[in-house]
């Protein structure tokens, strides 16, 4: 696993790349991914009316 660490460090990949140690983690990051995505679409689509 360290090996693999190092590689993506020197290719700079890390910043395209999430590396987590077991699949099931890997799936639930990916899960929480897509619930942010969908949060902040939420709250881009959210609008202040004021009354006057």
């Amino acid at each position: 696993m360290m090996r693999y660490r190092a590689l993506v460090t020197i290719s700079q990949l890390e910043t395209v790349l999430t590396i987590v140690p077991t699949s099931e983690e890997g799936i639930d990051h990916i899960f929480m991914e897509e619930i942010e995505k969908e949060l902040k679409k939420k709250q881009d689509n959210t609008y202040i009316v004021y009354l006057i």
